[in-house]
């Protein structure tokens, strides 16, 4: 398979992970370490971003056996960081205004110039 594919599928995990950790977030509280575990291993969410965790990890090592480094880790996390932008304005946990778009629409144009010449690995 492709390293794109793989950087796909990071960029999907890592979205889906982090997704997750808002989910869970407000029951991430410290009462006593038992209570906390139990909270966590109960949790689809905590589950959900294990999984995300594990894939995004794979994914991205499986990617840099055909891809540097710099260019796998750049397209991963702006990729992740721009979905996770827009997905946080759909779902209405943060606003997206003219100037944060703007920034997403410099984000987008730096990733198709990092990859417009990539050295092989």
């Amino acid at each position: 398979m492709s390293a794109w594919f793989f950087i796909a599928m990071a960029t999907i995990a890592n979205v889906s992970l982090n997704l997750c950790l808002k989910a869970i977030s407000p029951s991430l509280y410290f009462d006593t370490p038992l209570a906390l575990l139990g909270r966590l291993l109960s949790s689809p969410w905590a589950w959900l971003g294990f999984i995300s965790g594990v894939v995004l990890l794979a994914s991205f090592a499986l990617a840099l056996r055909s891809m540097p480094l710099s260019v796998t880790y750049i397209v991963i996390t702006c990729s992740a960081m721009v979905l996770l932008t827009v997905l946080g304005a759909v779902l209405g946990y943060e606003s997206l205004s003219f100037l944060r778009s703007f920034g997403l629409a410099f984000i987008i144009l730096g990733l198709v110039l990092v990859t417009q010449s990539i050295p092989t690995a």
